[in-house]
């Protein structure tokens, strides 16, 4: 169909606003405080990005009366296209990446989430993270000693994908690189 062709083979956002999970858990929980919970377990079928989970860790301490016994949150993400799940991947080594400025990395944060044609800058720090990521995939949890990657293997666990998934997030990682060719303004076009 028409509108299949026009929204493409992979999302590159979801379709709705961002949600908070633990405030929708919150009301329903009634008799039972969110402190004296030990683990709050969410699946999101296809979101598209990450938008709820960031949504959901930023105002996780709105919800627990005691500061000091946050609950704990686990997220299940589902993505069909692999690609996706590697973007979603991406986006959390953005955000867990501690040695840039806040600022630079919100900017690299926003680029890489917007569009699809990237600065030459930008485009050597995908590569560089998609490096990153590859390596934590091909070791499965130990890192390289980078805190950036040490910190994506503690919250990110890959022990529910298949062999083939891991192999498949694997190639979306390589794709990463600047030698990996993709003509984005060609596809653009041949689009319209």
């Amino acid at each position: 169909s028409t509108l299949a062709k026009t929204l493409g083979l992979h999302s590159h956002w979801g379709l709705s606003s961002a949600f908070d999970f633990v405030e929708a858990f919150s009301g329903i929980q009634t008799n039972k405080s969110l402190s004296k919970m030990s683990t709050i377990r969410i699946l999101l079928i296809e979101p598209g990005d990450i938008r709820h989970i960031l949504l959901s860790i930023a105002r996780r301490r709105r919800h627990c009366k005691d500061r000091d016994s946050l609950v704990a949150v686990h997220f299940y993400l589902l993505e069909s296209p692999m690609e996706v799940l590697g973007r979603d991947f991406l986006h959390f080594q953005i955000i867990c990446d501690t040695t840039m400025p806040i600022r630079q990395k919100a900017n690299a944060f926003l680029e890489v989430f917007g569009n699809c044609k990237l600065q030459k800058r930008t485009a050597n720090y995908v590569e560089q993270l998609g490096n990153d990521l590859n390596s934590i995939m091909k070791s499965l949890g130990s890192s390289d000693g980078s805190s950036c990657s040490m910190l994506m293997s503690e919250i990110i666990d890959l022990s529910l994908l298949r062999y083939r998934e891991r192999d498949d997030l694997e190639n979306v990682f390589r794709n990463y690189s600047k030698s990996s060719t993709f003509d984005m303004v060609a596809l653009l076009d041949q689009r319209h």
